[in-house]
């Protein structure tokens, strides 16, 4: 062993004695010791710097050891005694040490790290050239980089103008039912100025087809499309109705006011045709409705759409005259997704801010004038009689069960006004007709009351654009209607906008179910999220791009109830049971799409918070 006056330091690599002895002797490989040579155990060599700590070289003249930084492999190479000719050493991973044999002198360099470093770059250089275009070394990548941005600008361009350019459906002809009572039948179509007309309706299966009412005359300004009542219809009786060379459907009467009966009628809302985007899509494809048509059975009476039935500003806004939001209806209604629906059931529709612009709170001013006139005429005309007149609110009850429809966007206030006893969603007349629409219902032996908003009631949508643009921008005027409606009870609030499911029981007794998109895209960052005790989650469903939800009525039980049956991407994702008069709900199916740790845990914090607070 070599005295410690020559023990090599093993940061500076430089001895601190005498300069180190001359190798004279023939290198050889010494005993080894648990599979480590001997001079390596007896000369102390570190596992760290890979130096001996004896004398910094390997114990055996005329060699050198290299050990791995961090394997500890050793490997005993010769050294040229004359010449000095340098050793390298892993002293570090990604490092090189060079040691010359007649100093002592160390340096170290970085081998490996430049290499990883070098192949690093490499691949950034790849996916930015292919990604965002910018130039490689390599002639081939910049032909593939110009291929493939090439054909991502024309899907962009395909899926912004096609429908816009080549589908302007000017002979777009339809025909569908609105608003069905025990007695009468709206119907809504559209006949271009060129195809004569005559309405024509039977009891379904009947051999015989009775003429309808005449067909007014047809005009521009209504795009064409007009409707017609069917009169003295028979209770809870299946119709079939056609216009040759336009359409045909059915409908079905509901029974005889406030008769107890069993019945379903399915919600949704949000439709973007040519969602998501496939060059091999036909443009008006929309395939939520697809889905829907295959889930509707018999006990499906009609359709509630609860707003941004067009989307005027995504992509990019066509216009902003009548013809172009006329243009994006016939649309829809040329689309044969949709066919399926409303040839089966008739749709009842409100609007929300996509019919007019991005949350619209700018009342009747602007742009609401032409997009309203397109919704009078395609959607709002066939609706039931407004509860005051050019209203865009209104009532209607099948049976022992009652609907309010509101309008929650022409009447409100700025969504960013303070809020307050002057701020309002509903205007003064619309909240007036919908406290006393609640009482009479109440007193009339109604069971079950229905609001239906565009927008959600609860609170519990977050985020900047969520809390002005709903109730939760609106909470005075939402505390005067909780009042209310926990006075007569059996409330159930109906909703859509935020591409998400959620259903919450606000302060006790009032359940919300609010269902969307129908064929959209949903929102993968999660915005709904309780404050407090008084919205209470049942359950959120965000993901999926087709959600609508199947309501189940049944008021001739001795304890009626309203079973929410919520499908997502065409399958049953989750039912619940409301019973009349009974709290909390029952919980009768669950299944989640998808089920991990996280939901675990955010399910068992949301059964516990149930039981400690959901009680009443």
């Amino acid at each position: 062993a070599s005295p410690p006056s020559l023990r090599r330091k093993a940061v500076s690599g430089v001895y601190a004695g005498a300069a180190p002895p001359t190798a004279t002797t023939t290198p050889t490989t010494p005993p080894t010791t648990a599979g480590i040579p001997a001079a390596a155990t007896a000369g102390g060599i570190s596992a760290a710097d890979g130096i001996s700590a004896a004398d910094g070289r390997h114990a055996t003249a005329g060699t050198t050891t290299t050990i791995h930084a961090t394997t500890g492999t050793l490997k005993t190479t010769r050294i040229h005694t004359t010449t000095g000719t340098p050793t390298k050493i892993h002293a570090t991973a990604g490092t090189t040490t060079r040691i010359n044999a007649t100093t002592g002198i160390s340096t170290t360099t970085r081998t490996h790290a430049t290499t990883r470093a070098h192949a690093t770059t490499s691949k950034r250089s790849l996916a930015s050239a292919l990604l965002l275009g910018t130039r490689h070394a390599a002639p081939a990548v910049n032909a593939l980089s110009l291929l493939l941005n090439t054909l991502l600008l024309l899907a962009c361009l395909d899926a912004t103008f096609r429908p816009l350019l080549l589908h302007r459906c000017h002979s777009l002809a339809f025909v569908r039912a609105g608003a069905v009572s025990a007695s009468a039948a709206t119907l809504s179509f559209r006949i271009p100025a060129a195809l004569p007309a005559r309405l024509l309706y039977r009891p379904a299966h009947a051999a015989a087809w009775l003429p309808g009412p005449a067909i007014p005359a047809l005009s521009p300004a209504s795009d064409y499309v007009g409707t017609a009542t069917l009169a003295r219809l028979a209770p809870a009786t299946t119709y079939e109705f056609r216009i040759p060379r336009v359409g045909s459907g059915q409908f079905e009467t509901p029974p005889a006011p406030l008769s107890p009966a069993k019945w379903g009628f399915v919600s949704s809302s949000c439709v973007k045709p040519f969602w998501p985007y496939s060059p091999l899509k036909h443009p008006l494809d929309i395939h939520g409705f697809d889905l829907l048509a295959a889930d509707i059975d018999p006990s499906t009476k009609f359709l509630l759409f609860l707003g941004d039935f067009i989307y005027v500003d995504v992509p990019i806004r066509p216009g902003s005259d009548t013809e172009s939001y006329n243009m994006l209806y016939r649309q829809i209604y040329a689309s044969s997704s949709y066919k399926k629906i409303y040839q089966r059931i008739p749709t009842l529709h409100v609007y929300d801010d996509h019919e007019i612009a991005n949350n619209w709170d700018k009342g009747e001013t602007g742009l609401y004038r032409p997009a309203i006139a397109a919704f009078e005429s395609y959607q709002h005309a066939a609706n039931p009689s407004p509860v005051h007149p050019n209203a865009t609110y209104y009532s209607f009850d099948y049976g022992d069960v009652s609907f309010f429809m509101m309008d929650t966007r022409r009447y409100r206030s700025s969504n960013y006004a303070p809020d307050g006893p002057d701020k309002t969603i509903l205007g003064l007349e619309q909240r007036k007709a919908l406290i006393e629409w609640l009482h009479t219902s109440q007193n009339n032996g109604i069971i079950f009351k229905f609001v239906i908003s565009s927008v959600p009631f609860t609170k519990n949508w977050r985020g900047p654009d969520a809390e002005a643009d709903t109730f939760a921008g609106f909470l005075h005027e939402r505390k005067i209607l909780i009042q209310e409606m926990n006075k007569v009870g059996n409330v159930v609030v109906l909703s859509g906008d935020r591409h998400e499911f959620a259903a919450t029981k606000i302060d006790g007794y009032i359940h919300e179910f609010s269902t969307s998109p129908l064929s959209q895209f949903y929102l993968p960052i999660r915005t709904y999220k309780p404050l407090d005790h008084e919205d209470l989650q049942i359950n959120y469903l965000p993901d999926g791009n087709y959600k609508y939800s199947f309501f189940d009525i049944d008021t001739t039980l001795p304890d009626p109830t309203v079973t929410v049956r919520v499908h997502i991407n065409g399958k049953e994702a989750w039912r619940y049971t409301v019973v009349a008069n009974q709290h909390p709900p029952i919980d009768t199916f669950h299944v989640k799409q998808s089920y991990s740790a996280a939901d675990l845990v955010a399910d068992i914090w949301g059964w516990i918070e149930m039981k400690s607070w959901g009680t009443n």
